[in-house]
């Protein structure tokens, strides 16, 4: 490479310029979503048009264009959506995110036949074969319109962890695509975070009390906008810690990853502040592993500068909510969490072959009835039996496959920080949301791409840089 760049001075530049208006693009593009955010907030109708504009999108790439890389891309960015239209009552059913996912990411496997992982391949299909005989017990006890509505309700999120799994592992991306797809799902969570933002100082009668607070989370579920905003920092820490960007387009990341920490928290949902703390904590413990086997930049001081900002505005914060902030965070009930997941374990025990039914745990239970289940692992137990335990055993295999395979150190950090995230979203959240699904697509995706063996060229062409790309490269 030294002697090619020495011979070929004039490209070097030419690629230092690339380079930066690249940066430029994907500064513009994250700074956009945030007036977007507070546009679809206040004018649902441009919401509900951002909404169909993206699917459509999504179809033309899947069906016209056959471009795996952008349909992927756009699967992520409708993952990052979908709780922007949700709190934005953009005129879309609700769980377009997931269902739009699904069709997306299928039409994609269909058009693009042959298997590259058969490891990944017979995983999913097993996983969503066992939950079978717990939709039939729902169809057959009630009248279809309710069974219907229970079936929706509890496995369009174990639909999309399949499909995702099942046809992005079959896709080769380069690590550059690889970027463009986290982009594209941080833009609209930043949407989220502008969202929140405007809420917060711009509402006259906001109450602090010792629970989640829905004005300060956009007007919506601070469960879900926690979780959301906790993925936008989780990525751009990856994005982070694995390029070599500007020092001034590297500050820009940082700054978004603490604004996304910061409203995160400021939602009073403590679930995604902990999702992404114990997820960057897990990536910390890998490298301390890896020693200097690893090429990651700075991880630790990264780390440690992330969890200082956020306690630097935790000061001021706390004031600004007279002392409610850290009262909430020095609770450390589950908010009934545990008692729901011992409910359904003990709905379990009654029922160990094929549980109670697809959405019937809450009509069982003696506890909390009525309400919906926050621990995906346990409900599926409850409502599914041991087809539910097989079930979750095969998530946790995938889970642990991706970790165990002999990838580049970038590679692993991702696969074992979001499969933390995952695991931890399900026993908190359930799968209320299509960002698991991705997620589960998105590791699977980037550690297919590096453990297969590709051919080589006939006539490689020389090196477009000499340093490694990074997401300004997107």
């Amino acid at each position: 490479m030294h002697d090619y760049l020495m011979a070929n001075p004039r490209p070097v530049a030419h690629y230092g310029a690339k380079r930066s208006a690249a940066l430029s693009n994907v500064a513009i593009f994250l700074t956009l979503h945030f007036p977007i955010g507070v546009l679809f907030y206040q004018n649902s109708s441009l919401a509900t048009l951002h909404a169909l504009s993206t699917l459509g999108l999504g179809f033309y790439f899947a069906l016209v264009a056959n471009r795996q890389d952008m349909v992927i891309a756009t699967v992520a960015y409708i993952a990052g959506s979908e709780v922007l239209w949700r709190m934005t009552d953009a005129a879309i059913f609700w769980e377009t995110g997931k269902y739009s996912l699904c069709l997306l990411l299928a039409i994609m496997f269909i058009r693009n036949k042959g298997s590259h992982t058969r490891g990944f391949f017979t995983a999913p299909i097993a996983f969503i074969l066992l939950l079978t005989p717990g939709v039939l017990m729902t169809l057959y006890d009630y009248d279809f319109s309710i069974a219907r509505r229970a079936v929706s309700f509890n496995l369009s999120g174990p639909l999309s962890v399949a499909i995702g799994a099942l046809a992005m592992s079959q896709v080769r991306l380069s690590q550059r695509q690889i970027q463009r797809v986290i982009l594209a799902a941080v833009g609209p969570l930043l949407s989220i975070a502008s969202i929140t933002l405007f809420t917060t100082y711009t509402s006259d009668d906001i109450k602090w009390t010792g629970s989640s607070n829905f004005i300060t989370s956009g007007g919506y579920g601070p469960n879900q906008v926690s979780s959301a905003l906790s993925v936008g920092a989780l990525l751009l820490f990856y994005l982070m810690i694995l390029n070599k960007q500007r020092t001034l387009f590297r500050v820009f990341l940082f700054a978004l990853m603490v604004l996304c920490g910061v409203q995160s928290v400021m939602t009073f949902s403590r679930t995604g502040i902990y999702l992404v703390l114990g997820s960057i904590s897990a990536v910390l413990l890998l490298f301390m592993f890896q020693g200097k086997r690893s090429t990651i930049r700075n991880p630790y001081l990264l780390a440690a500068a992330f969890i200082g900002a956020l306690m630097m505005a935790g000061v001021n914060l706390n004031e600004f909510t007279e002392g409610a902030l850290q009262k909430r965070y020095q609770d450390t009930t589950s908010t009934h969490r545990y008692e729901i997941a011992l409910s359904d374990l003990e709905l379990f025990r009654r029922n160990p072959i094929f549980g109670v039914g697809v959405g019937q745990a809450p009509f069982e239970r003696n506890f909390f009835s009525y309400t919906a289940s926050h621990t995906e692992l346990t409900r599926m137990l409850a409502e599914h039996g041991l087809f539910g335990l097989a079930a979750v055993l095969i998530l946790l295999w995938i889970l642990f496959q991706n970790y165990r395979k002999k990838i580049k150190p970038a590679d692993k950090a991702l696969a074992l920080g979001v499969s933390v995230w995952i695991v931890l979203f399900l026993l908190v959240s359930g799968m209320r949301l299509a960002m698991p699904g991705f997620l589960f697509g998105l590791i699977t995706l980037a550690l297919a791409g590096r453990t297969v063996r590709l051919r080589p060229a006939a006539s490689p062409p020389p090196p477009e840089s000499p340093r490694d790309h990074g997401p300004g490269d997107a």
